[in-house]
């Protein structure tokens, strides 16, 4: 079964995802966000352009020559949008594509680290093969729990688990 583009982005998680990789090899696909990706739309008010530029964005040159333009006052916020609106109609990429491609085996572990990259890119896994499981661990911040739910991630182990260095 593959698994489409999402994020594993939640508040009540830490910034850290650790899956380790069982059974048939699959293919993991990591890209921008479709409204990172994308170039932004005008406003009604048009406001002072905050077009964030990542890495891999639609036009991204353009994009960037563009806001330094504009930064350094060569042209007004209004000339901005209309030439932002320009590149939006003689651009033809309609989705991002990979900026990384993993190739996963059974054994290995892949970590993402790191809150941005839940908030700006995306991952799928496409299985190439038969069964496959992944089995995925993350922190779970107990103080963006609600109170009624925090005990469940609780355990002390009783002193009979304690190990003491020997056999």
């Amino acid at each position: 079964m593959s698994i489409g583009y999402h994020d594993d982005g939640e508040d009540t998680l830490g910034p850290t995802i650790v899956t380790l990789s069982l059974g048939a090899p699959a293919t993991m696909n990591i890209r921008l966000k479709q409204k990172y990706f994308k170039i932004p739309e005008e406003t009604k008010q048009r406001v002072e352009p905050n077009d964030l530029i990542l890495p891999s964005c639609c036009m991204e040159a353009e994009r960037r020559e563009l806001k330094a333009l504009y930064d350094s006052k060569q042209i007004t916020c209004a000339e901005y949008w209309t030439r932002l609106g320009a590149l939006r109609s003689s651009n033809r990429r309609r989705e991002a594509s990979p900026i990384c491609s993993l190739e996963l085996h059974h054994g290995d572990m892949i970590v993402m680290h790191g809150a941005n990259l839940q908030k700006y890119y995306e991952h799928s896994v496409m299985p190439n093969g038969e069964l496959r499981f992944a089995l995925t661990a993350r922190y779970v911040i107990p103080e963006k729990l609600a109170e009624e739910v925090r005990w469940k991630g609780d355990y002390t182990p009783s002193s009979e688990y304690e190990y003491d260095g020997d056999d």
